[in-house]
């Protein structure tokens, strides 16, 4: 089964969705979900109920939550951050793509990804 992001509202650049969708991969929104405004907590339970990985620019937050989880107990369907202005969209469609190629949603099971990393 394959990876589908979940854009929080730091990262929900229209431009990048676009792109992400051109290259293949199921992505959705906080704006398209209707969930604006939601705590990070709470974007992380309803991706996590739809069994969607969550995208994020809010690295240290979403680092201390995964963290918390994991010490709680709690499964998420994995967290991918990165940072805003550390690559082009291009840039970070590419490594998505890869990022995706190489794990399965099975494999994104409380997983914290640095889009750095690949």
């Amino acid at each position: 089964m394959s990876v589908i992001l979940y854009f929080d509202e730091d990262a929900q650049e229209k431009e990048l969705i676009r792109l992400v969708r051109n290259a293949g991969i199921f992505a959705s929104s906080v704006n398209e979900q209707n969930t604006r405004g939601w705590s990070d907590e709470e974007q992380l339970i309803f991706a996590t109920s739809k069994g969607w990985s969550l995208f994020s620019y809010n690295v240290g937050d979403f680092d201390q939550l995964h963290s918390q989880w994991i010490l709680d107990g709690k499964r998420h369907h994995g967290i991918i951050v990165a940072e805003q202005i550390s690559s082009s969209n291009r840039e970070k469609v590419l490594k998505l793509a890869r990022l995706i190629k190489g794990r399965s949603a099975e494999q994104m099971h409380n997983n914290l990804e640095y889009l750095s990393s690949w």
